[in-house]
């Protein structure tokens, strides 16, 4: 029997020793399953990373983009501004070179007369004009003295109005 038993227990030890390997091949198997799985989610994790790099690389162009803009904007609005008060200061001085030139003209119009009726001479003398004007508000508006009174600088024909 001893025989017999050194041979059963030369059988389980090799029974025990195949079960063993199986499940130490089973248990290779799932780390090695395991491990293609990590490889797989290490690579996502990876493409994902830089994803995110780009995003955030993206995000800050884009933020150093919009810094730039509205510099550029408060710059622009900063001339606007600028040019709104140059354009009113100029409509400014441009009112008042009118107005100027309007009371100018008014001053000039206000020591003008201008009289109809007056009958027509022969030669456009500007004393002879002076003359006729002098003897027609002396005898038809009826002004004593008027040429010793009145003082016209200029008189001018202007012809039939």
């Amino acid at each position: 029997m001893d025989t017999q038993s050194s041979g059963d227990s030369g059988d389980i030890a090799n029974i025990v020793l195949d079960t063993r390997l199986a499940k130490l091949d089973s248990i290779e198997s799932a780390v090695n399953n395991i491990t293609q799985r990590t490889d797989k989610i290490e690579h996502k994790v990876n493409n994902l990373e830089t994803k995110l790099c780009d995003i955030e690389n993206s995000r800050a162009f884009e933020s150093d983009q919009i810094d730039y803009l509205q510099q550029k904007q408060t710059e622009i609005e900063l001339k606007l501004v600028k040019e709104i008060k140059t354009v009113q200061e100029q409509s400014i001085k441009e009112s008042d070179i009118e107005y100027r030139r309007i009371e100018q003209q008014r001053q000039e119009l206000s020591k003008n007369l201008i009289f109809y009726k007056i009958p027509d001479i022969d030669d456009d003398d500007n004393d002879k004009c002076k003359i006729e004007v002098l003897k027609f508000i002396e005898n038809e508006m009826k002004i004593p003295d008027a040429t010793k009174t009145i003082k016209i600088e200029s008189a001018t024909r202007w012809g039939k109005l």
